[in-house]
């Protein structure tokens, strides 16, 4: 049977990142066996990303050793993925503490997390709450929707994994990006035959992707849909309005389906049966119903808009993905004709 305190071992063995430098300075002389099962949790993850890893059974050494080999290999879509992975990890083990275990875990993330045992509930401040649900998909975790008292937002224990997890993700990436390359480069020569492994498994199997994209124009495509493109590209989990807008706008300016689900391969929860039935859901393929991509108003207030200062989208008029696109083409006939 697990132990009780097993999850929160897990939680807290990354944070913060100042506490785990010694990782680096001990790294050579540190715990061997953790740095094998490292180097082997990479190599079977990405022979088989589907198979199911219970933490509790993992050196909890195990998670920022992981992130500085990950950093060495410099591989994005890699490192997003198996991010993405520990995320789903963190909820499971979230999933297996009672209440009073939960808003330990959260105050052990840097949450002030409060627990209200008469009502079972674990409130959290209106500042982190907010911080953190824009991270959540479904409108059920809009702010409007939530039980606010006092400046505090009140949780039941589903609500509460979701904070959990989105907040572990957030630090987990912060430390990550945190971890100095040169350094990592350095201390980890010895493992350098490894990490090339892992890097040939990689070339074979994530790195073989195409994003081609045919007679489609993409240098015409607006702010957003190059954002959202590049952040697939680079393994990141886009929300689910980022995705319609992403395939209904491609598939709006000529993109078969095919090419379109060639884009999500690198996404870090693809799943190829899953992806088809989406796309060809949202193209209209088999529901009958051609979804158009949302409108720029939509994308602002969901906070998917990347305009930055481009001039273009700062047009008064600019109200939409697809006109900026038309514009752009057509702007670009005039300069041929």
């Amino acid at each position: 049977m697990m132990p009780q305190n097993t999850g929160k071992i897990f939680l807290k063995s990354l944070f913060d990142f100042e506490e785990n430098k010694k990782i680096f300075t001990s790294f050579l002389s540190d715990d061997i066996n953790t740095i094998k099962e490292a180097v082997e949790f990479i190599s079977k993850y990405l022979r088989d990303p589907k198979e199911k890893r219970s933490w509790h059974r993992i050196n909890a050494k195990l998670l920022p050793i992981v992130l500085i080999f990950l950093k060495g290999i410099s591989e994005p879509v890699l490192s997003n993925r198996i991010m993405i992975h520990f995320r789903r990890v963190a909820e499971e083990e979230g999933q297996r503490m009672n209440m009073e275990d939960l808003e330990s875990a959260l105050n052990s993330l840097g949450l002030e997390a409060e627990l209200d045992a008469n009502d079972d509930l674990i409130s959290v401040s209106l500042k982190d709450y907010v911080s953190i649900a824009g991270k959540i998909s479904g409108s059920t975790y809009h702010l409007i929707y939530q039980d606010l008292r006092s400046g505090r937002v009140f949780l039941d224990k589903d609500h509460a994994l979701k904070v959990l997890r989105e907040h572990f993700y957030s630090r987990m990436r912060l430390y990550y990006e945190k971890i100095p390359l040169e350094e990592v480069i350095s201390l980890t020569k010895s493992y350098s035959v490894d990490m090339e492994k892992i890097k040939d498994i990689y070339t074979k199997t994530l790195g073989k992707i195409d994003f081609g994209f045919g007679a489609v124009d993409s240098d015409k495509f607006p702010p957003c849909i190059r954002e959202y493109i590049r952040q697939v590209s680079d393994g990141v989990n886009i929300p689910h309005l980022a995705r319609l807008t992403l395939v209904s706008f491609l598939r709006a300016v000529g993109m078969p389906n095919e090419k379109i689900m060639e884009i999500f391969r690198t996404a870090p929860d693809f799943n190829e049966s899953i992806t088809e039935y989406q796309v060809n859901h949202i193209t209209g393929k088999t529901s009958g119903t051609k979804y158009s991509p949302p409108k720029c108003e939509t994308l602002q207030s969901n906070h998917l808009c990347y305009k930055g200062d481009d001039a273009l989208c700062a047009q008064e008029w600019m109200k939409h993905p697809l006109t900026y696109y038309r514009t752009k083409k057509r702007e670009s006939l005039k300069k041929r004709s």
